[in-house]
């Protein structure tokens, strides 16, 4: 009979190790949060074949833990920077609301029309689940921010207008910001504008002379927040179209959700926002021009 070598391989262990991963980012900055990590009870630490927990030592280490459980530095009990129900228009700042005690803090935020608004959240820590709020108002849009942020980015406003409204109720809470505005590639006719007085006047291209053909003219108007905008057309004479459809003045409500179009000739006439932020829309087609409208605006 011969014989021969076998199973010359090293003898694995019969029992497991545990191995751990690396602890995950803190759910929370301060105040208590959690973080976690995996342990798997495999052949080796570097194997790639799990065994069931039963076949490691007794005593799995932990998944989670608690971390950062420090205090949350108090933020100023009040409005520091008048901050709340302003509109903004420098190139770029921080805002900076502690306390508001249960009222809304609205801040509004205007570039030029050719550029938009990069924010990048400081720290903002509002407990929504217990009365305070945190909303960023993008255009028409609006995202609702409850958990803690600190030094995030948001992506880049869709257009040139946003609005931060917040509220908290107690003086751990509150919320830092900063933005700057970034230059967009912006297609215009030239005759685009942003409106932040309280009174103002606007008009179609060449008024009183006929407006151009096939020109789009983009005018916003921000009063603060809690105000309103009325706009009293003095003079108003457009192309006729049963619906409109040809030149018009188009007025858009940011956050009403509709839009309404004038033209034709009008008798003197007034339209009422209900909101504080509108864009009123001029346009023209290739054909038919005539002498336009004449505008006046006032905060309401």
């Amino acid at each position: 009979m011969q014989q021969r070598n076998c199973n010359e391989d090293p003898c694995t262990s019969d029992q497991g190790v545990w191995v751990i991963g690396e602890w995950s980012t803190c759910s929370k900055s301060c105040r208590g949060g959690v973080r976690s990590r995996t342990v798997d009870c495999k052949q080796s630490i570097t194997s790639n074949i799990y065994f069931i927990e039963s076949e490691c030592p007794s005593g799995k280490p932990s998944t989670q833990e608690q971390c950062n459980i420090e205090s949350c530095p108090t933020l100023a009990p009040s409005n520091p920077g008048g901050m709340c129900n302003v509109v903004l228009t420098n190139q770029n700042a921080r805002i900076v609301v502690g306390n508001t005690n249960g009222e809304y803090c609205n801040t509004t935020i205007v570039a030029p029309v050719d550029q938009r608004i990069v924010l990048t959240f400081v720290k903002v820590d509002v407990d929504c689940a217990n009365g305070g709020d945190f909303i960023v108002k993008d255009g028409r849009s609006g995202y609702r921010v409850c958990s803690v942020q600190t030094n995030s980015d948001w992506p880049r406003s869709n257009t040139n207008v946003m609005e931060i409204s917040g509220k908290t109720l107690t003086n751990a809470h509150g919320y830092e910001i900063s933005f700057r505005f970034e230059t967009v590639n912006y297609q215009n006719d030239g005759c685009d504008s942003v409106y932040t007085s309280e009174i103002g006047s606007l008009s179609s291209p060449n008024y009183p002379s006929n407006y151009p053909a096939n020109t789009d003219c983009f005018n916003y108007i921000v009063a603060p927040p809690g105000k309103r905008i009325s706009i009293s057309f003095t003079a108003f004479d457009i192309e006729y179209h049963p619906g409109c459809g040809y030149d018009n003045v188009r007025i858009n409500d940011f956050e009403a959700y509709y839009t309404v179009y004038y033209c034709s000739y009008r008798n003197p006439f007034t339209w009422v926002s209900t909101t504080n932020k509108v864009q009123v829309h001029f346009h023209s087609n290739p054909a038919l021009e005539k002498s336009g409208f004449l505008a006046t605006y006032t905060f309401v």
